[in-house]
């Protein structure tokens, strides 16, 4: 492995280690649910997502 191939490999680590988990169980329905501003965002992209494959016909 090249030097730059391993600071890659270590970049990607540490941002899946403190972005994408901590980011992605801010998200997940835990029960209760917890109301963070990620999760808020979230829900509302879906909400609106959902709202246009509505309005174009697009919902199964």
């Amino acid at each position: 492995m090249t030097d730059t191939g391993l600071q890659h490999a270590l970049l990607f680590t540490h941002a899946h280690d403190h972005l994408l988990r901590t980011g992605l169980a801010q998200v997940h329905d835990s029960s209760p649910p917890r109301k963070t501003n990620l999760h808020n965002a979230a829900r509302a992209y879906q909400a609106d997502f959902d709202e246009l494959t509505h309005q174009a016909r697009l919902a199964a």
